[in-house]
């Protein structure tokens, strides 16, 4: 964690494509599709990255969760009844 953002990393190398990673993504950001290549010149080639801005704490003003991932749980709140006032009250 640099500056407020995390980065996750994925190494395609050791997927068996099971498909499990798919049936239990909770936002449904994993699909597998019959398009692959998993033919590389380099073996860094295989990593995927990705860099997520985190959003800071309202009360000791730290990082603490991907920005993504907050707006994810208050739409599950307001999906639950939580009105939307509420729901972003409870996101800052």
């Amino acid at each position: 964690m640099v500056n407020g953002t995390r980065t996750w990393q994925l190494f395609l190398g050791r997927c068996i494509f099971c498909g499990r990673c798919e049936e239990v993504c909770p936002t449904r950001a994993i699909v597998l599709s019959q398009e692959f290549e998993m033919a590389v010149a380099n073996k860094a080639d295989l990593f995927q990255r990705a860099t997520f801005r985190l959003l800071a704490c309202h009360e000791c003003h730290r990082p603490f969760a991907p920005e993504k991932g907050v707006a994810y749980t208050v739409a599950l709140l307001q999906q639950a009844g939580m009105s939307s006032e509420d729901a972003q009250i409870r996101r800052t």
